[in-house]
């Protein structure tokens, strides 16, 4: 398969966090396990070389990232908060 970025030869991996893994198992095993089964049934998308979406041209922005960032950290904070 070609990466529409590098243009090189490669076979897709995915993409695991261990850092997000183990901030969810803080959490509760509960949310850990569902991370688990969407990694799991995740398709490979991730170029070993250029480590980006071997789907996504390079035309694309990281907006979708970004949101995915924010809205993570807001719903942490809260979670934070209903804690105390």
């Amino acid at each position: 398969m070609k990466c529409k970025n590098c243009g090189n030869d490669i076979i897709p991996t995915k993409k695991f966090s261990v850092l997000l893994f183990i901030l969810l198992l803080i959490l509760g095993i509960f949310p850990a396990l569902i991370y688990l089964v969407i990694y799991l049934n995740k398709k490979a998308n991730i170029c070993p070389i250029c480590k980006k979406n071997i789907y996504k041209s390079k035309e694309i922005n990281n907006t979708n990232t970004l949101a995915f960032i924010v809205i993570t950290v807001i719903i942490l904070l809260m979670l934070l908060v209903i804690s105390l």
